[in-house]
């Protein structure tokens, strides 16, 4: 009896050749790599991302932003175990594009200033009489 229960288990829920040993879960299709690999990420954005990565590997060999990685995710093994990280080098290639930003909040904050410094000067009250009430509030007494 207990090997027939075990039979009909065994061909309800079968068992990937490719998977490892053990109990392994599985998707109602049978296949072992959906099941595993059904939470990795994938699209535009992480391509952009490995692009990026394997773009400062290549260039100045290196890995990790804080602190190196144990192997280098687009070079050869023959490059052996990375000994720097990227931060610095990603700090110069940003650096130039970052002055300009700069350059563009600094004059837009000053014309800013100098709007608001016309626009008050538009708004006050330059009347002769100093006593006098504002316009506005001609009408209360």
């Amino acid at each position: 009896m207990l090997q027939t229960k075990r039979d009909e288990y065994e061909a309800a829920n079968p068992v990937d050749e490719d998977a490892p040993s053990g109990n392994v879960p599985t998707t109602p299709t049978g296949t072992y790599n959906e099941t595993v690999y059904k939470n990795i990420p994938y699209g535009k954005t992480v391509d952009t991302g490995i692009n990026i990565i394997s773009y400062f590997e290549s260039k100045y060999t290196c890995s990790g932003i804080c602190k190196s990685s144990l192997f280098y995710y687009s070079l050869n093994l023959d490059k052996g175990v990375p000994t720097s990280t990227c931060l610095m080098h990603l700090k110069t290639e940003v650096t130039d594009s970052i002055v300009y930003l700069g350059i563009a909040s600094i004059v837009v904050g000053i014309l800013t200033c100098c709007v608001f410094v016309v626009q008050y000067s538009l708004w006050r009250n330059y009347s002769d009489d100093a006593n006098a009430k504002p316009e506005f509030m001609s009408g209360r007494d």
